[in-house]
């Protein structure tokens, strides 16, 4: 006996009502079995392989003849081919569209490693710092270049609001 059947057989529920009758158990889990694959009568994988550069198709469309367990009729091989090619790129774009995310993930890291590192906690600290500085320093500037400027600074605004509501 398998392992499958095995896992089948214990795989019914114990304890738990599904809206059951009580008393009633649940049957097992049907185990599927594999289909019998019947030998292929009269066909050869030179007659499929056309070259080195078609070779995953020509296998692909070789097993899918193999699989459906019967001889291809004179059009047979290029439909096989055909439906390969298809199965292929179905696959392709599955892998591609599965794997997108990861690729994205890997371009921004990628753009991340190529910038600078930013500012950190203590240089945009020191920054703030060296700004306060050079504005004190303006305003020292300011205020040894134009003594007066500070007494004529409220008078300065009040005609400027006046110009600007002339109302008021």
């Amino acid at each position: 006996m398998n392992n499958r059947t095995d896992q089948a057989a214990a795989a019914v529920e114990t304890g738990i009502s599904d809206g059951a009758p009580d008393g009633v158990t649940p049957r097992p889990l049907p185990v599927a079995q594999p289909r019998p694959m019947s030998a292929p009568q009269s066909f050869a994988l030179s007659d499929f392989v056309a070259g080195d550069d078609t070779r995953l198709r020509d296998l692909l469309a070789f097993g899918m003849a193999v699989e459906a367990g019967r001889v291809p009729g004179p059009d047979g091989i290029p439909d096989l081919r055909r439906k390969a090619d298809a199965e292929l790129e179905a696959h392709a774009f599955r892998v591609l569209h599965n794997q997108a995310e990861q690729i994205r993930r890997q371009a921004v890291d990628d753009q991340l490693a190529r910038m600078p590192r930013g500012l950190s906690f203590i240089g945009a600290a020191l920054a703030s710092a060296v700004g306060i500085v050079l504005f004190l320093a303006a305003l020292t500037i300011l205020w040894l270049a134009a003594p007066t400027l500070v007494a004529e600074l409220p008078d300065y605004l009040a005609q400027l609001a006046a110009r600007l509501h002339p109302g008021t």
